[in-house]
């Protein structure tokens, strides 16, 4: 029925849903708990790695963006001289960091944070229920 190449291609994304999976999962559990606090580890966790991500972007940024870069760009080969690099100046480094990284910066923040929006949105909701019946049962209690 399925052969080698189709498994290669269905076998990884089985094992992403299954993780996707169980990571809800995990989140449902961790909001359903009485300490309210554990239903916040995986949405804080997801919010630290996308501020590593974020910080990562600027760090690469700012080290490629100090570099040298040549004129000419590729080496022909054919030349007997060879072109010294020219230096990149500071007026060039802040307008393109000030415009394209800085908005490639924030939607990289904005989508690397759909997960933690998504476990937020879980442990918002596992809190209501849990809050409505709490208040639920009160009344219970008050009614007798």
């Amino acid at each position: 029925m399925f052969g080698g190449a189709e498994i290669m291609l269905i076998l990884p994304l089985l094992i992403f849903i299954s993780i996707i999976g169980i990571g809800i999962f995990i989140q449902v559990k961790l909001s359903r708990s009485e300490n309210k606090y554990l239903g916040l580890i995986l949405p804080v966790i997801s919010f630290l790695l996308s501020i590593y991500i974020i910080f990562s972007m600027a760090a690469f940024t700012l080290m490629t963006s100090t570099s040298t870069t040549s004129d000419s760009g590729v080496d022909e080969g054919v030349e007997d001289t060879i072109e010294e690099p020219t230096e990149v100046t500071e007026e060039v480094v802040k307008e393109e960091v000030t415009s394209d990284v800085v908005l490639g910066m924030f939607f990289t923040f904005l989508i690397t944070n759909i997960p933690t929006a998504i476990l937020g949105g879980i442990y918002i909701n596992e809190r209501n229920k849990i809050s409505v019946k709490k208040s639920i049962d009160k009344m219970k209690i008050d009614d007798l």
